[in-house]
């Protein structure tokens, strides 16, 4: 991380395939260790949570998790969260339904942007805002931490 995560919080916005994957539980277990870190503030908005939420239902998500997985994933992202707004102004990712994502992050002076679409990954970063997987994240995190 570009600084000591212990002066400040590190602001992430996590996209709706990583809160997806979390539900299905594909060992990606520690996301629920990094939204409830208390040097993590994880930022959503409403099309975030929507998004997550609309996912969550569809049938091809269904036949791996129980509709209470789903419920449990949702509840913590909503429950970890600082929900915010913002007014959508970029244009940069190659898939438009990802620009939400961009302008989120950049609006809220997010440190990263974590997720699993290519589109957005090959972006690497955006108006100082990292764009990498969670895998790279935790690591990163796991870091700066044994730096204490």
């Amino acid at each position: 991380m570009p600084r000591n995560i212990s002066k400040s919080k590190t602001k992430i916005v996590i996209d709706a395939n990583v809160w997806v994957s979390f539900a299905i539980g594909k060992s990606m277990l520690y996301l629920r260790d990094i939204a409830t870190h208390k040097a993590i503030e994880v930022i959503a908005n409403l099309n975030l949570i929507e998004e997550v939420s609309f996912a969550l239902q569809k049938p091809k998500v269904l036949k791996y998790i129980s509709p209470d997985r789903a419920r449990i994933a949702l509840e913590l992202m909503i429950e970890t969260c600082k929900i915010l707004e913002n007014k959508q102004s970029y244009s940069l990712s190659r898939d438009p339904k990802d620009d939400y994502l961009i302008d989120l992050a950049i609006a809220n002076n997010a440190h990263f942007l974590i997720t699993g679409d290519k589109d957005l990954l090959t972006l690497k970063e955006v108006a100082k805002v990292k764009i990498i997987t969670l895998k790279d994240f935790h690591n990163i995190f796991l870091k700066e931490l044994s730096t204490f």
